[in-house]
């Protein structure tokens, strides 16, 4: 599908406008949908769910494209920290991904390794691809099961939980 650049200057636009009236009214908006996913259209809300998944085909049952809607997150929980962060284009995925190389341990599962981690400003958790699992021998039996799936544009997935798992990069 090809989008011409009028088409992408105006979802842009209003991307911003969304942006603006998500900022402005966060403090009702956190009161109604906190730990929500909010799908907002033209400075409003359109739909709402925990599950990103079912929130896409709220979505998609009104009709709407995923491309001209804005998704947010409300929680009350305080934004905890903001870092910058250097890395590189991974052209392995398509489209090309932005991604870091870092450094995890997981102490009590003997886990050490380098891998690479996608950048996904978009995301609420951090999660590591199969065959970076089976790169580092970590074994899905050793792990807890995640109590929700993770969910993004391709669907849901089940999840696990690597407890006391450090992450280093350098920034």
């Amino acid at each position: 599908m090809v989008i011409a650049l009028s088409e992408v200057s105006a979802l842009f636009e209003e991307h911003e406008r969304n942006s603006r009236w998500f900022e402005e009214n966060y403090e009702r908006l956190v009161e109604k949908y906190d730990g929500m996913f909010i799908a907002i259209y033209k400075q409003e809300i359109v739909a709402f769910d925990e599950d990103p998944g079912k929130l896409r085909e709220k979505i998609l049952a009104k009709g709407l494209s995923p491309m001209t809607v804005m998704i947010e997150y409300a929680s009350k929980k305080p934004l905890e920290f903001i870092m910058i962060i250097r890395g590189f284009i991974d052209r392995s995925f398509s489209p090309p991904a932005p991604a870091v190389k870092a450094f995890i341990s997981i102490e009590k599962l003997k886990v050490k390794g380098y891998i690479k981690f996608l950048l996904d400003t978009g995301a609420s958790a951090t999660a590591i691809l199969d065959r970076d699992r089976e790169l580092l021998g970590l074994r899905i039996d050793e792990l807890e099961k995640a109590p929700t799936r993770i969910g993004g544009v391709g669907g849901l997935v089940d999840t696990y939980i690597a407890r006391d798992a450090e992450i280093i990069s350098k920034t």
